[in-house]
C-alpha cells in the first residue's frame, strides 16, 4: 500500500509539472501573439496583405524600370544622332554629365534629407518641413543656374560650338531638379503610383 501511495503520488506531481509547463507556454504563446498585434493571420489574409504590399510595390519598380529606360533611350539616340560628329556628342556627355553632378548635390542635400527627416514627421510638422526643403530646393536651383551663366558669357564671346547646350542647361536643372523633388516627395509620402505617373509623363 505503501508503494502504491508513493506512485500515485509521484504520478500526480509529475502530472503537474507538466501542466505547469505547458500553462506557460500557451501563456508564453499568447504573449507572444499579443506583441506581434493580435491573432495570428489567416492564409487568406496573409495573401491579401502580400498582394496588397506587392501591388503598391509595384510602381516604385516601375518607376525606376522608367529611368532606366528613359536615360538608356536617351544615350542611344544621343549617340546615333551625333555619330557623324564626335566632338558634338563629346561636347553633349560633358554638359550631361555636369548636369547629373549637380542632380547629386541635390539628392544629397535635399531629397535624401527628405526621405529620411519627412518620414518622421506627420501633419502640421510635415507640412512645415516640406515647405522649407522646398523653399531651399528653389534655392539651390537658382544658384545653380547662376552658376552656370559665368560659362554661358565666356561660351557666346568665344564663339563656342557647346554655346546651345550650355544653354539649354540653364532650364534643364530647374525642370529636372524640381521634377525629382516632387518625385521623392511622393516617395516619402508613399505615394508611389503619382511617382510613376509623374515620371511617365516627365
Amino acid at each position: 500500500p505503501l508503494n502504491n501511495r508513493s506512485y500515485e503520488s509521484k504520478r500526480k506531481w509529475r502530472f503537474c509539472v507538466k501542466l505547469s509547463v505547458f500553462s506557460r507556454n500557451q501563456m508564453s504563446l499568447a504573449t507572444d501573439i499579443e506583441v506581434l498585434g493580435g491573432d495570428v493571420p489567416s492564409g487568406a489574409q496573409e495573401t491579401s496583405r502580400r498582394a496588397s504590399w506587392l501591388g503598391r510595390n509595384i510602381f516604385a519598380l516601375g518607376d525606376q524600370g522608367v529611368i532606366s529606360a528613359a536615360n538608356f533611350v536617351t544615350g542611344v539616340l544621343t549617340a546615333r544622332a551625333l555619330s557623324d560628329n564626335t566632338s558634338e556628342f563629346g561636347t553633349f556627355s560633358v554638359v550631361y554629365n555636369v548636369l547629373l553632378l549637380l542632380n547629386i548635390l541635390q539628392s544629397t542635400l535635399i531629397t535624401q534629407a527628405h526621405n529620411v527627416l519627412g518620414a518622421t514627421r506627420e501633419g502640421a510638422d510635415y507640412k512645415r518641413y516640406t515647405s522649407s526643403v522646398a523653399f531651399a530646393q528653389v534655392l539651390m536651383a537658382a544658384a545653380e543656374m547662376l552658376l552656370v551663366l559665368p560659362v554661358l558669357a565666356v561660351a557666346w564671346i568665344g564663339h563656342w560650338n557647346a554655346l546651345p547646350m550650355i544653354i539649354a542647361l540653364i532650364p534643364s536643372i530647374a525642370a529636372w531638379q524640381l521634377q525629382e523633388f516632387a518625385r521623392r516627395v511622393m516617395y516619402t509620402e508613399g505615394r508611389y503610383y503619382s511617382a510613376f505617373v509623374n515620371d511617365v509623363i516627365s
